[in-house]
């Protein structure tokens, strides 16, 4: 269910904020330091029922921003179709860039415009940008230095930087600046996913595209990744619940082995972290044993290419006779 006409407006920059079960302060320090940034926030909720309506509508009274317009899906369709419906309502309304972001993503206060301009300065040296992503450090993970993820050597790898930018092999969905002229060469997000991969897939097609994805250091932006994170000595891992755990390993699987976009040895990169997530989530995640099994259940899919969300993977998997 929708609140508002689409109706068109003369600022370039319209945001899609994906939420799901949204806690009202966060949401609330989010709708403040993003909406004055944009023309239109197309806040589209994933919550099953109505249960996050009145957290919603009390974070925007509360965010007193008049420019977010709320989707109510009903029911959880997936972080890739929330997203593709917000794309397309933002091209409704005429925009020439859309920002993507999470429920629980603080963006800085000019942190549009910097990725804006730099996107404009980039492609006047004659790079042809698909998306430019502000930097990011977890709040979860305190002294950390902002980074972005690229491929080196056929292996990910964090790329640290004070200033500036640079090419990367993908930014995260949260900050994401998507140029939506670049959209009929890329593609819109992959829904088949639901959640995990979406942005780096989407990020991996557009560079197969001819386009590029920039990392901008100029700005940061502060966004959580999981839970609180389970430390062993110096480092720490930010374990997620084990529907998540499966929905990592097996698009992470599926990607790895299936996807057109990825060169060799980036293919071999993402199965690695695939694995890697695997045996971490079986060894630090709680309960254990529900761990263990989805990503085992991961792992089947994912080589099967059983993908959409986990129920309608599991169909799949016993309509095959496995």
């Amino acid at each position: 269910m929708s609140q508002g006409a689409v109706i068109p407006n003369t600022h370039p920059v319209g945001a899609v904020l994906v939420t799901y079960h949204p806690q009202l302060d966060t949401l609330t320090r989010v709708l403040r330091s993003l909406c004055p940034q944009v023309g239109q926030v197309e806040l589209v909720d994933n919550t099953p029922d109505d249960l996050a309506a009145s957290v919603i509508s009390e974070a925007v009274s509360a965010a007193a921003q008049a420019n977010v317009t709320v989707h109510r899906l009903g029911m959880n369709r997936g972080i890739g179709y929330a997203q593709n419906l917000g794309i397309g309502l933002a091209q409704e309304r005429g925009c020439e860039f859309v920002i993507l972001s999470d429920q629980d993503t603080l963006f800085p206060r000019d942190c549009v415009d910097v990725l804006v301009g730099a996107l404009h300065r980039i492609e006047q040296q004659g790079t042809q940008a698909a998306a430019i992503g502000p930097a990011y450090v977890d709040s979860h993970a305190s002294g950390q230095r902002p980074f972005f993820l690229g491929f080196d050597r056929g292996w990910t790898s964090r790329i640290h930087g004070e200033s500036g930018c640079v090419e990367v092999s993908g930014v995260i969905a949260s900050g994401m600046l998507i140029r939506l002229s670049a959209l009929p060469q890329v593609g819109l997000m992959n829904e088949a996913l639901f959640i995990d991969w979406v942005d780096f897939e989407w990020c991996w097609r557009a560079i197969a595209s001819g386009h590029r994805i920039i990392g901008c250091f100029d700005t940061v932006i502060d966004h959580q990744f999981g839970d609180d994170p389970v430390r062993i000595g110096p480092a720490s891992f930010s374990i997620r619940s084990p529907i998540r755990s499966y929905y990592i390993v097996r698009n992470g699987i599926f990607l790895a082995t299936r996807s057109r976009s990825l060169p060799i040895m980036a293919a071999m990169a993402v199965g690695y972290r695939a694995i890697k997530w695997s045996i971490l989530a079986c060894l630090l995640g709680r309960p254990r044993l529900k761990q263990a099994a989805h990503v085992m259940r991961g792992i089947f899919h994912g080589l099967a290419g059983h993908i959409g969300p986990m129920d309608r993977a599991v169909r799949a998997d016993r309509t095959s006779g496995h």
